[in-house]
């Protein structure tokens, strides 16, 4: 297991005072558990306050931790001193992403080589001490493809993702691209040449591959969104993720590994898989990822491992921790509940693992980034068909709520039916789950799918009665995203657009859900398992005027054509409260409304009336 015992989190003040108490208890149990940890030392970023990416001895530092480290703990025998160093140094020292937010070449390489020398040091100071620890050495591996005229810059970028492992393992020489990239940016060749002469080859090469690993350079740049242009000194161009725009698609893993393999003749391993998305595509994602690498160890490759990034789920990592947003990508539990919850991400790992079969209908359709979905356009029905069975899930229900949720499964690539009973499905045999959007407080159809082995879930109001621990019963608050008269957030920007006065409630919190974050929530619970009571509503207590203030500001119309008025004046009733728990699956409110505005706007008329 990859496991952190963070530079910055032990020693956050001087290499003096190294706090161990975390350590000691979390070490003690893995290896009690016969859990053999592989320790990271710095993830991303600078480290601690004292030192930096930019520091002269850095290194040095690093390797001074390392050494505590191995002190404190002798039987540790695997490490990763730094994570993914060209791709930090990218973020930092190229992109401005993270400190120290510079966007230039030279700070760029200076970073690189920094954490590369810093690796080495640290590995040497490890292996004074064990010298039989392994370096275990990730990178993100991707690979870059241009339009004809930016194929050069694709060139260049393809042969610098091996950079990492190329100077850990010496083989930057005067007859290497880098080396001569390096040396025109003014790196002195000695500095190059120390990597030669201090060549610390990884024990395991690890490849980190996401989604959005592979890209697409295009100069076409009135084609894309005027933020993501940029370019060289030669010309402009935008980076995109490849799997948007590829006609081909993505190269994918298997022939990224195989490369990997057939560039160094060292043992090779997938050290991060993870999916941001919902849980069949992160299935179906970590799925291709062991079978790439099962097929490729059949092949004859040394491929050790595929590691399911990330156990306990990642938080903001969607905008690379620039913003705080509250976005949370559950792993193989999701710990947003107070208790971890085992995902169905952690049961494939555990069948995998015992070298069991996973089996679940989510599989049964490719992920979205083989299918036309990929490119924006809208879902069809036909991309969703089974390719291994024909088990569907059925909708119940005939209104918004539940076209959202037959859009919703369509989009995740679960085939999906929607009737008023199992009865008028084609083979009610092929149903592997329902969910039901009548807001019916009590049901017999919950009995029914029980009796016949069928995952029910069914969406009721909040507050609700008579609900069924054993049913996965979902409580959401004021539904909206439907577009319809009872969607309070529509409703209000097009009147607010119009130039309308809008009158909302002021007197009674409401707990408001955001349908298409809600569709996704539920499709996750019923792929995981669950079961329960479930109080689902994006968070923070709000009333009807104060959701249509926060609608009126991300949709940039006059907000001072709210009137705040009485409940009882408008024929609304109080009757939705903000009480009790709210289990944190869905985004933060302001996120939903923010992108629901969006989507409202949309389908406004091009000219609009804005605030003052």
């Amino acid at each position: 297991m990859r496991y952190p015992l963070l530079w910055e989190q032990l020693a956050p003040d001087s290499l003096g005072q190294i706090n161990w108490r975390w350590a000691d208890e979390r070490l003690a149990k893995l290896r009690e558990l016969g859990i053999r940890p592989i320790v990271g030392l710095l993830h991303h970023g600078s480290g601690p306050k004292y030192t930096s990416l930019l520091d002269a001895e850095f290194p040095a530092k690093l390797a001074r931790f390392a050494r505590a480290v191995a002190e404190r703990y002798p039987w540790l025998d695997a490490f990763i001193p730094v994570n993914e160093p060209l791709t930090t140094a990218r973020f930092s020292g190229l992109y401005g992403h993270w400190y120290p937010h510079t966007r230039d070449e030279l700070t760029f390489v200076r970073c690189l080589l920094t954490q590369l020398r810093g690796v080495v040091l640290a590995m040497r100071a490890i292996r004074e001490v064990t010298p039989g620890a392994e370096l275990v050495q990730t990178e993100d591996l991707g690979k870059t493809f241009a339009t004809p005229l930016l194929q050069y810059q694709a060139d260049f970028e393809n042969e610098r993702r091996w950079i990492t492992w190329d100077l850990l393992c010496g083989a930057v020489a005067p007859d290497h691209r880098m080396w001569q990239h390096f040396r025109w940016l003014g790196i002195p060749a000695a500095e190059i040449n120390w990597f030669r002469e201090n060549a610390s080859p990884p024990d395991v090469v690890g490849v980190n591959y996401y989604v959005t690993s592979e890209r697409y350079l295009d100069d076409k740049i009135s084609a894309h969104p005027l933020e993501s242009h940029g370019g060289n000194d030669r010309h402009r161009y935008v980076d995109v993720a490849a799997v948007r725009v590829r006609s081909q698609g993505l190269s994918g893993i298997h022939r990224l590994l195989r490369e990997t393999c057939e560039r160094y003749d060292l043992p090779v391993a997938v050290t991060e898989a993870h999916l941001g998305c919902s849980r069949p595509e992160q299935l179906r994602w970590l799925e291709e990822m062991v079978r790439a690498a099962q097929r490729l160890r059949n092949e004859g490759g040394d491929v050790r491992a595929v590691t399911a990034w990330s156990l306990f789920g990642a938080h903001d990592w969607s905008t690379l921790l620039t913003r705080q947003d509250g976005g949370y990508e559950p792993g193989a539990f999701d710990v947003r509940a107070e208790k971890p919850r085992q995902t169905a991400i952690g049961r494939m790992i555990s069948s995998f693992s015992g070298g069991r079969r996973f089996d679940h209908p989510a599989l049964s359709a490719r992920g979205w980034w083989h299918r036309p979905i990929r490119f924006g356009l809208r879902v069809q029905e036909t991309d969703c068909f089974a390719t291994r069975d024909t088990r569907r899930l059925l909708i119940v229900g005939h209104n918004a709520v539940a076209q959202g949720f037959l859009f919703g499964t369509q989009e995740a690539g679960l085939a999906a039916v929607v009737a008023d009973d199992l009865e008028q499905t084609a083979d009610p045999d092929e149903i592997w789950a329902v969910i039901d959007c009548r807001f019916a407080p009590a049901s017999k159809f919950g009995a029914a799918c029980a009796g016949a082995g069928i995952q029910y879930a069914r969406i009721v109001p909040a507050p609700a009665i008579s609900l069924v621990e054993s049913e996965l019963s979902i409580c959401v608050g004021e539904i909206f995203g439907t577009g319809t008269e009872e969607d309070l957030v529509a409703n209000a920007i097009r009147t607010l657009a119009a130039g309308e006065r809008f009158a909302a409630a002021c007197d009674a919190p409401i707990a408001a859900t955001y349908l298409p974050d809600l569709v996704v929530a539920v499709i996750d619970l019923l792929v995981d398992g669950a079961t329960g009571i479930w109080r689902l509503s994006n968070p923070q207590p709000t009333t009807p005027a104060e959701l249509a203030q926060l609608a009126a500001r991300f949709a940039d119309v006059d907000a001072r054509l709210i009137d705040p008025v009485p409940g009882w004046s408008i024929g609304r009733a109080a009757e939705l409260e903000a009480t009790g728990a709210t289990e944190p699956l869905l985004p933060p409110l302001e996120s939903a409304v923010r992108h629901y505005a969006d989507v409202v706007l949309a389908s406004l008329p091009s000219v609009r009336q804005t605030s003052a």
